[in-house]
């Protein structure tokens, strides 16, 4: 009996559907879209920025620039938390000890 090797009829079958492709979902379908109008919607955010929508003209003005980050204080966060949360001030100074110990960089890290 022989063994290894190419025996008759093993592997995986040929599949005549190889070719089909899989319907695009409708994100995908919407993007394409979106992609193809780009130029005229480009055109008329533009126009409508430029008769005084703030909103538009501001947000194409981030678009080209790109929007600033705003940092945001972790300590400040945790603070306004506790205080929504209704913690003592005990509880909020130990929050915010927390806060800070994380934030503080770590003196053991290699360099």
């Amino acid at each position: 009996m022989q063994r290894g090797g190419k025996r008759p009829g093993a592997g995986r079958k040929p599949s005549g559907m190889r070719h089909v492709v899989k319907a695009e979902s409708p994100i995908r379908v919407a993007e394409l879209q979106l992609a193809e109008n780009l130029p005229a919607l480009v055109k008329l955010a533009l126009e409508l920025a430029l008769e005084g929508d703030k909103a538009l003209i501001v947000y194409c003005i981030d678009r080209v620039l790109g929007k600033p980050t705003q940092p945001i204080s972790l300590v400040d966060a945790v603070r306004a938390l506790a205080i929504q949360e209704g913690l003592t001030d005990e509880e909020t100074a130990e929050a915010v000890a927390e806060a800070e110990r994380i934030m503080r960089p770590a003196s053991h890290a290699r360099s």
